[in-house]
């Protein structure tokens, strides 16, 4: 089981200075880029290698019962998930009593309903650190975009008042059905689609024409002619590298780039150029995970990034790729 190996991992990359449980031998915490490496290996996303190690920590330290249905196939690795983020705010003893009122029936209930059901057990338990991680979840409201299978694309609120997402919701209908009495064609979720967007793209009065300018890059040699003459990009090269890398250049990493770092691959004190050729957009994370001694990141010169894990193994990341 995949959670096996986790667990062999996280006791191969314990963090110095924090405790170890003596029942289970697991460590409280793993070394912070441990997610990165499972990146580089599995070649999923940074979100989704974050959870492994978590998933597979609380099943062998707080959540025994969750574990073993898990084992006997009672409950999915989806369930198993849903009950380990619902208890994430509490302690194991409280873990425990959460996961002890739904597992009598989590085999049976679908994904919806054993969310609802370990919400409930974990207000029941722990009334306060249920309002509490609700209080602080919505100081992460958010907007987040991406490219659907199919070409489309794909736009969502998280993390937003539960009360103004209904009165949304219902705006949403309301102005679907005028665009059906108007004549407009198709299903129901289109034209909520076609709404949503509706509503979102409503601005007063007119704004003026857009104009793009298209410039080379050269690449394999560089010319440097947009480096920037110090350390910091200036604004040219700055957009320049967001529009070369659409994303961090960090493993499996999909953080915009225009909410990420200009990176000197070799650093501006140690004569790195700032230059297309020497840098690249990189989250904060990556930023710092590109600067550990055990990771080694390499700048080739068609824009690829090559990265080297402490275990040896390679991975590369791309400039972005637009059809024109």
């Amino acid at each position: 089981m995949n959670e096996i190996r986790y667990c062999v991992l996280i006791r191969r990359r314990p963090a110095a200075g924090w405790p170890v449980d003596k029942a289970t031998g697991m460590p409280q915490m793993w070394d912070e880029f441990t997610p990165s490496e499972l990146c580089a290996v599995l070649a999923e996303s940074r979100n989704a290698a974050a959870g492994m190690p978590g998933l597979a920590h609380d099943l062998e330290v707080k959540l025994p019962g969750t574990k073993a249905a898990f084992l006997d196939g009672i409950v999915s690795e989806e369930k198993s998930v849903i009950i380990a983020r619902a208890t994430a705010v509490l302690n194991a003893d409280e873990a425990r009593a959460a996961e002890t009122l739904v597992l009598d029936r989590a085999g049976r209930l679908t994904p919806g309903g054993l969310r609802a059901a370990i919400a409930r057990a974990v207000m029941e338990v722990a009334p306060d650190k249920a309002r509490k991680r609700r209080e602080q979840a919505a100081r992460d409201a958010r907007v987040e975009r991406w490219a659907e299978d199919s070409g489309n694309a794909a736009l969502m609120g998280r993390e937003l008042p539960p009360d103004e997402v209904l009165a949304a919701d219902q705006r949403i209908s309301w102005w679907a059905r005028e665009l059906k009495q108007a004549g407009l064609e198709g299903g129901v979720d289109e034209l909520r689609a076609r709404a949503y967007l509706d509503l979102l793209l409503r601005i007063p009065g007119d704004g003026p024409d857009l104009r793009v300018t298209l410039d080379l890059i050269a690449t394999d040699p560089c010319d440097h002619r947009y480096q920037a003459r110090g350390h910091d990009p200036g604004v040219k090269l700055r957009h320049l590298s967001q529009v070369r890398y659409a994303t961090c250049t960090g493993i499996a990493c999909r953080r915009p780039s225009a909410q990420a770092d200009f990176e000197h691959n070799t650093p501006y004190e140690a004569g790195g150029r700032s230059c297309l050729c020497n840098g690249g957009p990189k989250c904060r994370s990556d930023h710092r995970l590109k600067q550990h001694p055990r990771w080694r990141v390499d700048q080739l010169p068609d824009g690829t990034f090559l990265w080297t894990t402490p275990s040896g193994r390679t991975r590369t990341t791309e400039p972005a790729r637009y059809p024109i």
